[in-house]
């Protein structure tokens, strides 16, 4: 393009202005440089890149097209859209696996297994009191041992549920500080928004406050799910499902109700006031693979189950070993009382507290007048401790596979866990360096650019110079002055 007729540029001082741009153009892309270097460490910043282009020529008969030297014409941002929509989707379900994978290994914590605290050991020593008391039911030490030994399973029972039970309590804690969090940071972007569709209206490039929208964006991927859509203006909306989170400058709040939980509990089972995340509307969130989406998984789903798994497992235990205590008689010649009272692994406990009660024989001497005190033979002893090797009522398998049975689904669980743990974290890595080959500052690519434009003004400065030198012999060296 060519500037047409005669401008004020076209004249004596032509080489002053053209010399100025080159001095100013290049000053501005070493400010662009220093602004990089600045930045080389800071989280979500972008490379920048000063653009430069000859201004327009001017029409200068008989010779065509005189240059008037050089602008910058824009502060790109080295920015690859494709590559940042891949890295957010991968946050997302990174944040899911590992909220996964993290509270999954507190579970087997819990669990204990294979340790002397955990509950298949605490049954091992149980059965095994029970199995020496058999072989000398009328001793008061081994009934004893029986007793302290039946306390541990108890104790196991109640103390892993109760931390499962105060895993969901967090994790529900968790999801209201969630939710609030999600809500400040799409509060933060719709402001984001609103500058930057400003800026852009102005006519100018909002770099810094895109990269800032970008971190905000980073930071809501580790913690819900939600597609990315372009607005004017340099906007974005985001929607969380069918509704929009951040519409432009507007942003919607997510809350939350809550709702008795578990809904089937019997008698005096625990429940807790479970969160659920709504819109305003009342309609369920659409979370996504997410770590929120992970939290209530957990609570709801995965540890209600192995929960209930415990108390499964307890209440078949109560119901076994009782039946086959009521049916032996105890040192006073009486019938076994219940040996276990409780529902589940919640309320599990002795019923009995004197070593004398436990019903180690399966019969009794006396006479017509009823019973008498004696040692017993020892068999309902040796039945309890058979029950080892036997399906305990409603469970279809024994105590230890039930265990077994629980540990392995927990394991398993966690193992593909930290698995996909890996495996995101290795695609995040590359994709990471996809991006950093394209927005990441190199500082010796940065240092390089330095040098160029720095000898770029120098010259500009030298033309400068030579312009003054000739416009110097012009003024005061040519004519005659005073006339």
């Amino acid at each position: 393009m060519a500037w047409k007729g005669e401008l004020p540029l076209a004249g004596t001082f032509l080489g002053i202005e053209i010399g100025k741009r080159a001095l100013m153009t290049h000053q501005r892309a070493l400010w662009v440089i220093s602004h990089n270097v600045g930045n080389a460490n800071t989280p979500g910043y972008t490379r920048q890149v000063a653009d430069l282009r000859a201004t327009p020529s001017l029409d200068a008969p008989p010779y065509g097209h005189l240059g008037t030297g050089v602008d910058v014409v824009q502060i790109r941002r080295m920015h690859d859209a494709f590559t940042q929509i891949q890295l957010l989707q991968e946050e997302m379900s990174l944040g899911y696996w590992e909220e996964m994978a993290g509270r999954i290994g507190q579970v087997e914590r819990f669990l204990m297994e294979p340790t002397e605290s955990g509950i298949g050991q605490a049954l091992d020593w149980f059965w095994e009191a029970w199995n020496e008391l058999a072989k000398r039911p009328e001793s008061i030490p081994e009934r004893e041992v029986v007793l302290e030994r039946a306390r541990g399973v108890a104790d196991a029972f109640r103390h892993t549920r109760q931390q499962l039970y105060e895993l969901q309590l967090d994790l529900n804690r968790q999801i209201e500080v969630q939710v609030g969090e999600v809500n400040t940071l799409a509060s933060r972007i719709a402001q984001l928004n609103k500058e930057i569709a400003r800026v852009v209206r102005l006519g100018q490039q909002p770099n810094d406050l895109m990269d800032q929208r970008d971190e905000l964006l980073r930071q809501l991927s580790t913690i819900v799910g939600f597609t990315i859509e372009d607005g004017k203006d340099g906007q974005i909306s985001v929607r969380m499902g069918d509704h929009m989170l951040v519409d432009g400058d507007r942003a919607y709040r997510l809350e939350t109700r809550t709702k008795p939980f578990p809904d089937d509990a019997q008698g005096d089972q625990p429940q807790f006031n479970a969160v659920e995340v709504i819109w305003p509307d009342g309609d369920l969130a659409n979370l996504g693979t997410s770590k929120l989406q992970a939290m209530v998984e957990l609570r709801d789903t995965h540890i209600q189950g192995w929960i209930q798994d415990l108390d499964d497992l307890a209440a078949a235990l109560i119901a076994s070993v009782n039946a086959v205590h009521t049916g032996g008689y105890d040192l006073y010649g009486q019938l076994g009382d219940d040996f276990f009272a409780g529902e589940g692994a919640w309320d599990i406990r002795l019923a009995i507290t004197e070593p004398r009660r436990i019903a180690a024989a399966d019969s009794r001497s006396g006479d017509d007048n009823g019973p008498v005190p004696h040692p017993g033979n020892g068999n309902t002893a040796k039945k309890m401790a058979e029950l080892a090797k036997e399906k305990l009522d409603n469970l279809n398998m024994t105590a230890d596979e039930a265990m077994e049975s629980l540990l392995a689904r927990v394991g398993s669980m966690g193992q593909e866990s930290q698995v996909r743990v890996e495996t995101q974290t290795v695609l995040l890595n590359h994709l990471e360096d996809q991006r950093a080959s394209v927005s990441g500052v190199s500082l010796d690519e940065e240092l390089t650019n330095m040098l160029r434009f720095e000898h770029a003004y120098a010259a500009a400065a030298r033309v400068l110079t030579a312009v003054d030198s000739m416009l110097e012999h012009l003024i005061l060296r040519t004519g005659r002055v005073g006339l």
